[in-house]
């Protein structure tokens, strides 16, 4: 696969104030009755809510592997009125239960992230909207990734970015596997094969930090196969109703 020209590329310095007004618009088009809490399942919720700045009113199902992040969330943050601890791929949750299901970075660390996002379809109403963020596996970023032993991130994140922390117990890096799913064409199958509707389709560029030079070699070296204008996917789903027969 070629990188894809016709990707919106989120501007690097503003990204983050971007893609929230990009949910933002999106939920507000998807739920205009602005009064009525929107029941969410955060999948993969961590220590806390990523999307806390949107004037909406949430009604949050928090779900992670790790008890250790939730009673975190659950102590400090105190935004959550339920919460699971379980894997996705297998948890029990009922049916046709959420408005919309989050998932911020998540689905990189999970071998059979496709199963995960079957469950969310069958966790969501009809009409309801799956919001999903992660890296291209198709970028030059996931590509170093998914080659390198994972000591070499540690190091990154520990020389490179700074983080004192990171590989210790409940800090990232984490073990990522980049299932073919998260990429452009993994999605747009995901969505005709499910009979999904695609709301948005957004490239994300996080600064390649110690990275920029590799990363442009790396593209070249993939005859264009391998992205350096984005690592990032921002994509919103809607799961269309049933039609009645």
């Amino acid at each position: 696969m070629h990188i894809n020209k016709s990707l919106k590329i989120l501007n690097p310095q503003t990204r983050f104030k971007e893609r929230r007004q990009i949910i933002e618009t999106t939920l507000n088009q998807v739920f205009p009755n602005k009064n009525q809490a929107i029941k969410i399942l955060e999948a993969g919720c961590g220590k806390w809510w990523a999307l806390k700045e949107i004037n909406r009113k949430f009604e949050i199902t928090g779900v992670d592997i790790s008890s250790e992040a939730l009673e975190y969330r659950l102590n400090t943050q105190k935004d959550l009125a339920n919460y699971k601890v379980g894997d996705l791929r297998n948890i029990e949750i009922e049916n046709n239960s959420f408005d919309a299901i989050y998932s911020n970075y998540v689905l990189e660390h999970i071998k059979g992230s496709e199963i995960v996002l079957q469950n969310f379809l069958k966790w969501l109403k009809n009409g309801g909207i799956i919001i999903v963020q992660v890296p291209d596996r198709n970028s030059t970023a996931a590509f170093f990734s998914r080659f390198s032993p994972h000591f070499i991130h540690v190091l990154y994140y520990k020389y490179v970015k700074g983080r004192k922390n990171a590989g210790e117990p409940g800090h990232g890096p984490f073990e990522a596997y980049y299932d073919k799913i998260l990429s452009i064409d993994g999605f747009r199958r995901f969505s005709e094969n499910n009979g999904c509707k695609i709301l948005a389709e957004i490239g994300i560029l996080a600064p390649y930090k110690g990275f920029s030079f590799f990363s442009k070699i790396l593209q070249l070296l993939s005859l264009g196969k391998l992205s350096h204008n984005h690592n990032g996917l921002l994509y919103i789903f809607q799961k269309e109703p049933q039609k009645s027969l």
